[in-house]
């Protein structure tokens, strides 16, 4: 398996577990307060949909610029275009070096695995608990990174 392979199975599971945790949820659900100085899931899902973009933009050698917050249907929305961009970016680009994997990993990356625990969390806590689900049976594929991931598993 290569590198980019693995890059891009990661970006798919990352669609697939944000998905998750967001489909069917409440209407309240976005702006829903788990206490003082907690973010909302509305300003979590924006703060990761900046992440993508922002990684894929500095992987492309290009100045990053902030982002304005967005509804929750629009960052959802924008979260998985910019999925699909970075997705785009590691199958047109060159291969990252291991520097550069690592980097991806150890910062943005797994910064935005975080935020979508925070999500099932906060799901929980607004009461609409997310299903538990055998996650190493899901139906992940590479190149699906878009909104309509199929939560069912395999």
């Amino acid at each position: 398996m290569d590198t980019v392979y693995l890059l891009r199975h990661f970006l798919a599971t990352l669609a697939f577990r944000t998905q998750h945790a967001v489909r069917g949820a409440p209407e309240n659900y976005p702006e829903f307060k788990a206490g003082k100085n907690v973010w909302t899931p509305l300003r979590i899902l924006n703060h990761m949909t900046e992440i993508v973009i922002t990684t894929n933009e500095v992987y492309r050698g290009r100045d990053a610029s902030k982002l304005e917050l967005l509804p929750w249907d629009d960052v959802i929305d924008k979260f998985h275009a910019g999925l699909r961009e970075l997705d785009n970016t590691l199958l047109e680009a060159d291969p990252p070096g291991a520097n550069r994997i690592l980097q991806l990993f150890q910062g943005p990356w797994l910064d935005m695995m975080t935020h979508v625990g925070q999500l099932m969390t906060l799901r929980r806590l607004a009461g609409s608990p997310v299903e538990t689900e055998p996650y190493y049976r899901s139906s992940i594929r590479v190149g699906q990174v878009g909104p309509d991931q199929p939560l069912e598993t395999a």
